[in-house]
């Protein structure tokens, strides 16, 4: 099993397969989320949190409408976009063993950048619900 795990290669793939899956499926399951859960206990104030309108982000952006995807929820489409970016740069890294990319991954995905989106969605939730008043 361990030797199983030190395979970057697979590993990369298997991540890759189950993403590529999860973006298959991505606008189904977020039309089954609409459905079943109930509304924003926030949006039925008629404040909008940072979440509001993720869902329907998501199913937009995964049925090809990014321009909705965006009116719905800019901060998540951002971030669907940045994800996509990151995966492809650790694809190129653990793949083809691209050595320049080892560093900016790291800083992508370090603690500092955590703190930073985290700080940003905040920041996002305030300015948004500002914006209702």
């Amino acid at each position: 099993m361990k030797k199983l795990l030190k395979n970057k290669r697979f590993n990369i793939i298997t991540v890759d397969i189950l993403f590529a899956l999860l973006v298959l499926f991505a606008d189904r399951l977020a039309r089954l989320m609409i459905k079943s859960i109930s509304p924003c206990p926030f949006a039925k104030m008629g404040i909008l949190c940072p979440a509001c309108g993720g869902t329907r982000c998501v199913e937009s952006f995964f049925s090809g409408n990014i321009s909705k995807a965006f009116g719905y929820n800019a901060f998540f489409t951002v971030l669907i976009f940045y994800t996509f970016v990151v995966l492809t740069l650790i694809n190129l890294y653990c793949l083809f063993d691209v050595q320049r990319l080892k560093e900016p991954i790291r800083l992508m995905t370090g603690y500092k950048t955590i703190i930073a989106f985290a700080v940003a969605f905040a920041v996002f939730g305030f300015v948004r619900a500002l914006a209702n008043f």
